[in-house]
């Protein structure tokens, strides 16, 4: 599976006698699990302009600085999330770092999904593809997780019939990426037509979710 980040082990951390059902529907949950979500969606963004040395040949420690900070927020995060999960107990004084890490992760996107009326760039397209899948495949993975614990059997069955759905929409993605890569293509008059509004269909979707539902929910 192309997801670079494994969020399997997150299951092994429930456990119900001290995460509650409540706690499952409570905001300060539901903050924890988005800020690591954001995070992690962030990787393949991350790998992408780490693989194209050019971007930073001129600055490198800025770049390694970057990563530095990134790896720092995403595994704190991910320790929250398990520790909230394995013993119930929201702390407060993660808050600060919780918001932070949010708002970082969503200024990073805007940058990326900048849509000012110029010339796209491809990979940003495909990256904005990344992003809205990676995200709502680790939302959904952890949500499954907990609901089968919770023993809560419809929101398991059509979790788990979403996350194949996201699935197999990577596989496309990725295949896209392939293809336009190995071909070279340079202009989207080179792209046949299904292609293109593929591209379109994905880019304006990824920007909708961060104007629409991203920016409102988490910004002051």
């Amino acid at each position: 599976m192309g997801f670079p980040i494994d969020v399997s082990d997150i299951k092994d951390y429930i456990n119900v006698e001290n995460f509650t059902l409540d706690l499952l529907k409570s905001k300060e949950y539901h903050l924890r699990k988005m800020c690591f979500c954001l995070l992690a969606s962030l990787e393949d963004i991350v790998l992408e302009f780490d693989r194209n040395e050019k971007l930073f040949s001129e600055e490198r420690m800025l770049w390694v600085e970057f990563l530095q900070l990134h790896y720092q927020k995403l595994n704190y995060s991910r320790n929250i999330l398990k520790s909230v999960l394995k013993d119930g107990i929201i702390e407060q004084n993660d808050l600060d770092f919780i918001n932070d890490s949010i708002q970082w992760a969503i200024e990073l996107l805007k940058i990326i999904l900048d849509d000012d009326g110029k010339r796209v760039n491809y990979i940003n397209i495909i990256i904005s593809g990344w992003f809205y899948c990676s995200l709502h495949y680790y939302i959904k993975s952890i949500d499954a997780y907990c609901e089968k614990r919770f023993n809560l059997v419809q929101p398991y069955i059509e979790n788990r019939r979403a996350l194949k759905i996201i699935e197999e929409e990577r596989l496309t993605i990725d295949q896209l990426h392939k293809e336009i890569t190995e071909q070279k293509l340079t202009n989207e008059t080179q792209l046949n037509e299904n292609t293109h509004k593929k591209l379109l269909d994905m880019w304006f979707r990824a920007l909708d979710f961060l104007d629409e539902e991203l920016i409102p929910e988490f910004t002051p």
